[in-house]
């Protein structure tokens, strides 16, 4: 069962605390934001709930995440609503070892496969802890980001970027360069990658030229970045992939000839969009 809910007050989110929702899988709360207190009274009664998107404020907070121990797939969009709302902090949010750097207690692994996040700013915090429990993690979908937490999180993060099959970089240019060294530094097993508006010529070079070859899909939408040497270097690297290439400007149709001729046999799929 699916619940999609357009209320204007995160407190009326406990309205939905009745014995009907345990059955409910998927809750879409597309107006907000939720407190993290109405997550944990919500899961009370949510126990299998695999599916969840929400809008929240800054600070953020997640450690309501393990109230719910069937959550897959969470969504999380930064608030940009005008109103000033204040959310009291939950006693487990209230210590200064959110990104768990600062203790020697083990992190509990999170279940999560699928992870969605809108509008992180380059110092928040509390984006560490996610990022040190999402062990299980297969696909990372990042938005208008700026930032993947503050400084101590980082080497969390980037052990999660080991582990992906499916990642998305949009509009995120302030990170997309780090991303892409990383990426091309570690072993990964990415089947698809998505990277629009943002990535630096060097470092997409070199993460074509190092990407495992388990790669199939390539999503690309750099009018500015991408060029016909990063076509050859797909060419040379890439057998079986799926290419999509959108608003590409410096893209050429010698480029293209280039290679068509030499993925002839090894291009599954070219999609040009302007």
């Amino acid at each position: 069962m699916e619940l999609i809910i357009r209320l204007q007050s995160s407190t009326l989110i406990t309205s939905l605390l009745f014995p009907n929702c345990s059955n409910l899988c998927r809750l879409r709360f597309l107006a907000g934001p939720v407190s993290p207190s109405a997550l944990v009274s919500l899961s009370s009664s949510c126990k299998h709930l695999v599916s969840l998107s929400i809008s929240s404020f800054r600070p953020f907070s997640f450690r309501w995440l393990t109230s719910f121990p069937s959550l897959k797939e969470l969504f999380v969009v930064e608030s940009h609503t005008s109103n000033s709302i204040h959310f009291p902090t939950l006693e487990f949010d209230s210590d200064d070892n959110d990104d768990g750097t600062h203790t020697s207690l083990p992190a509990s692994e999170l279940p999560l496969e699928s992870l969605c996040l809108t509008g992180i700013g380059a110092g928040d915090r509390r984006i560490g802890w996610p990022w040190r429990r999402c062990t299980k993690l297969r696909r990372l979908q990042l938005r208008s980001c700026e930032g993947t937490g503050d400084g101590a999180s980082f080497s969390f993060f980037v052990r999660c970027l080991q582990g992906l099959q499916e990642l998305e970089l949009r509009t995120c240019r302030t990170i997309a360069d780090g991303v892409l060294l990383r990426l091309a530094e570690h072993d990964n097993s990415l089947n698809s990658f998505l990277i629009y508006d943002g990535g630096g010529r060097d470092d997409l070079h070199q993460f074509i030229r190092r990407c495992s070859s388990t790669l199939q899909k390539l999503d690309l939408r750099l009018p500015l970045d991408l060029d016909n040497d990063h076509l050859s270097a797909v060419a040379k690297n890439f057998r079986g992939v799926s290419l999509r290439l959108q608003s590409c400007c410096l893209v050429t149709g010698e480029g293209l000839k280039t290679l068509g001729t030499a993925m002839i046999a090894g291009l599954e799929e070219l999609a040009l969009i302007n």
